[in-house]
Formats: structure tokens, C-alpha cells, sequence
């Protein structure tokens, strides 16, 4: 039986988990919950009180079996953990683990622009600030290693590949000292598993929801 991913209609937290599931060829349904133009949430409100087998029901939501996760990180590491995108050993983890945190802190503070209301005013600072994070990544990775942790493709190089994309769509430039980055961007995406996926409906969607003040549209 396919597992379950649940999540809104977006790419959102869900885009790195969809893109490992894909890569590591689970089976899964892509169940998705729309916010109304209305900018309700009841087709997900509704049904959440439901949701009784969730200790903590939330989206994104992943079945697989007998276990019932909800939080984005979990999900992750329990889907990398299976097919071996981790890391295999403590020290391979830790700093699979620290790129990965990094990756979401780039991303929280993206996304709170992006539902700010004042993201005009703030696209600019954005821009100014964000491309030394990007830099740091970018020296990070380094020369020798053919992914961002070494030779072997863990499940941080999709989280970084999505953070890359959303980070285009607001200014190329700041990716102007940032070649490597640029290259594993396109590395993700010439995958067999990828090429496929970017060319189907599942793969275009906005980043956010359609409440948010930039990527609650298609672009």
C-alpha cells in the first residue's frame, strides 16, 4: 500500500520530501488541501479533528504503514533514514544534520518575507543580506565534493536545490559568487527522476499559498 503525503497544494515544506520520495522511487499518494480564494483553510481545517491517528496533527502529515508522523524534519529524516540518504555514520549525520538546519533557517526567514505584507520594503534587505548565507554554503561545498557533503547525494541536496529555486525567483544576482551552487541546481534537475518530475503537474505549483504577498501564484 502507497504511503501518504499530506500538505497544501504548494510547494512549501513539502517540495524537498516530494523530490526524495520520487528520487528514491516510493510509492506515495500526493494528497493535497487548497486554500480557497477566500484564503480559507477549511478543506484542511475541516477534516483535521479527524486526523485521530496524528499525535499532533498538521500539514505536512506523512502515513507509511503503522507509523503517522507530522513535522516536516521528521518526515525527512525518516524517509532519508530508510533509503540511506542520512548518512552512515554519527559524524556523516552531524554534518548532514547541520547543512539541513541551515537550509531551514534560509528558509524561514524567506518565507516570513514572503507572507509579510511589507514584502516590497523587504525584498530589498533580502537581497542585500542573503547572498553572504549563500556565499557560506557555497564555500562550504567546495571544490572536491561532487554533492554538499562529499560523494554521495543525501537528503540535504534536495532541501538545497528547493532554498536555490525560491531564492532565483526573487533576484539571480545574488547567486553571482555562487557557481557551485548554481551547478548542483542543475544537477538536481537533470536526475532521471527529476526531469520527469519537473515536467508534471505535481512539480508546478507556487512556493506558497495564495495568503502570501509573493509565490502564492505561479510565477
Amino acid at each position: 500500500m502507497p504511503a501518504i503525503l499530506g500538505y497544501w497544494n504548494i510547494r512549501g515544506l513539502a517540495a524537498p520530501i516530494r523530490y526524495v520520495l520520487e528520487y528514491t522511487k516510493t510509492p506515495y499518494e500526493d494528497r493535497v488541501y487548497t486554500q480557497g480564494d477566500d484564503l480559507s483553510r477549511a478543506e484542511w481545517t475541516d477534516v483535521k479533528p479527524s486526523m485521530t491517528d496524528l499525535a499532533f496533527p498538521n500539514l505536512p502529515y506523512f502515513l507509511d504503514g503503522d507509523l503517522k508522523i507530522t513535522q516536516s524534519g521528521a518526515i525527512m529524516r525518516y524517509i532519508a533514514e530508510k533509503h540511506n540518504l542520512a548518512g552512515s555514520t554519527p559524524s556523516e549525520r552531524a554534518t548532514i544534520d547541520m547543512i539541513a538546519n541551515e537550509i531551514i533557517d534560509m528558509r524561514s526567514r524567506f518565507t516570513s518575507m514572503c507572507y509579510n505584507k511589507d514584502f516590497e520594503n523587504l525584498k530589498p534587505i533580502h537581497i542585500k543580506n542573503t547572498p553572504a548565507s549563500l556565499e557560506r554554503l557555497e564555500k562550504f561545498y567546495g571544490s572536491p565534493k561532487t554533492w554538499i557533503t562529499g560523494d554521495k547525494i543525501c537528503y540535504a541536496d534536495f532541501m538545497l536545490y528547493e532554498l536555490i529555486c525560491q531564492n532565483l525567483a526573487i533576484e539571480p544576482a545574488m547567486f553571482s559568487n555562487c557557481p557551485r551552487l548554481l551547478k548542483l541546481h542543475k544537477q538536481i534537475e537533470e536526475l532521471d527522476c527529476m526531469k520527469e518530475y519537473i515536467n508534471s503537474p505535481a512539480y508546478n505549483r507556487p512556493f506558497n499559498n495564495k495568503s502570501a504577498t509573493f509565490g502564492g501564484r505561479l510565477l
